[in-house]
């Protein structure tokens, strides 16, 4: 498994790559009616009702109920964004949606007697989710079931930590805090368990006559992959602010897109090329590029309409190249397992290879082509 997480080269070159807030849109008919709210933020999908939180991940969804919450709180977005958002699903027009509104926080009223929740996104991946208790009112209300987890356990360092197969989510120790004549004042506080799916809120000595504010985190990973192991080696920077990843997988069921180049593997390892919105929250393609041998991309570079250029190795005696090129196969004669260069351009959409080289294993001569790795490629 992969974890993609930003890589410190491109710090300097898109703020998205270490940022990535969360953005709340209404739903307006994009998914279950059910649905007040939706977020979708770097390898997850985030859905609001009524009085659950569902995770939605690759590989796994967590529900966190409200256990005795109002079943109807007020739901309102908070603080709009000027971003808008469409969804074009299905052939049907009547279903698409456009212009929708987006905002930075979510706000639940009186989820409890004099208990509100807000949600927002902070420190990047990070989730906040505060509970705003008013003066006079008992916190210990508050208790959170999981449901869809293997397990429930507390880390050093008192983080709530959930187990779903080989995926994490990590709820932070509660921070708990006060504004006071004073200032800010801190309140001890700490997860405590109910039975094994459900948890409560521990609190040391606060003031009952001042709002009382208990905020939690839940630390959020995007990963790339699938059930074998994914390796990224480059990523590059398009003009719109989307991302492109190359690099090596021996995932049989690695996310590829329909339409894609090559949507299905050909040998036990494989390249791939995968573009992700400028929020890396959703792939707008991914493929495949390889053969029946092993196969690895190691540079990649982004031209101004989207065009990318990928280089690495390839053992495959089939790998993908085009009428025209400079060497469209191998040499006769070479060594099994004996690795050449490989070039290739895949057009915007990634549904089809511009061109594709590969060049034999030597010692390059004067002029060529694949002396060296452009610059723009290299890390």
């Amino acid at each position: 498994m992969l974890v993609l997480a930003p890589y410190s080269h491109a710090a300097s070159a898109s703020p998205a790559l270490n940022a990535l807030p969360f953005s709340f849109a209404p739903n307006l008919g994009q998914t279950d009616p059910r649905v007040k709210f939706l977020a979708r933020s770097a390898g997850l999908t985030l859905f609001l009702t009524s009085n659950e939180t569902v995770f939605l991940t690759t590989r796994s969804a967590v529900r966190m109920r409200l256990v005795g919450a109002n079943p109807e709180p007020e739901v309102q977005g908070v603080d709009p964004l000027p971003g808008r958002q469409h969804a074009f699903i299905g052939r049907d027009p009547s279903r698409w949606r456009t212009d929708v509104p987006t905002f930075a926080r979510v706000r639940y009223r009186g989820v409890y007697r004099g208990i509100d929740v807000l949600y927002y996104g902070a420190e990047g991946r990070q989730l906040e989710y505060d509970f705003v208790v008013a003066p006079g009112v008992d916190p210990g209300v508050i208790r959170l079931a999981f449901d869809g987890v293997d397990r429930l356990r507390l880390a050093e360092g008192g983080d709530l930590v959930l187990d779903v197969g080989e995926t994490r989510l990590r709820f932070g120790k509660p921070r708990v805090y006060q504004a006071l004549a004073g200032g800010r004042r801190r309140v001890a506080g700490a997860w405590v368990f109910e039975d094994a799916r459900t948890v409560a809120f521990q609190l040391g000595p606060y003031d009952p006559r001042a709002v009382l504010v208990i905020d939690p985190s839940v630390e959020v990973a995007s990963y790339l992959g699938g059930l074998g192991t994914d390796q990224a080696f480059a990523v590059a920077l398009g003009s719109d602010g989307s991302v492109f990843v190359t690099g090596n997988t021996t995932s049989a069921n690695f996310p590829t897109n329909a339409g894609s180049f090559q949507p299905a593997p050909r040998g036990a390892v494989d390249a791939f090329v995968v573009k992700l919105n400028n929020a890396l929250s959703a792939a707008l393609y991914s493929t495949f590029i390889g053969g029946s041998g092993d196969d690895a991309g190691r540079g990649i570079a982004v031209d101004t309409v989207g065009n990318a250029y990928v280089t690495g190795f390839t053992t495959s005696v089939d790998f993908p190249t085009t009428p025209g090129a400079v060497q469209p196969s191998r040499p006769p004669g070479q060594g099994v397992g004996v690795a050449d260069a490989f070039v290739v351009k895949l057009n915007p959409s990634g549904s089809a290879l511009v061109y594709g080289t590969i060049s034999e294993a030597r010692t390059p001569t004067s002029g060529s082509a694949l002396r060296s790795t452009p610059r723009a490629m290299q890390w």
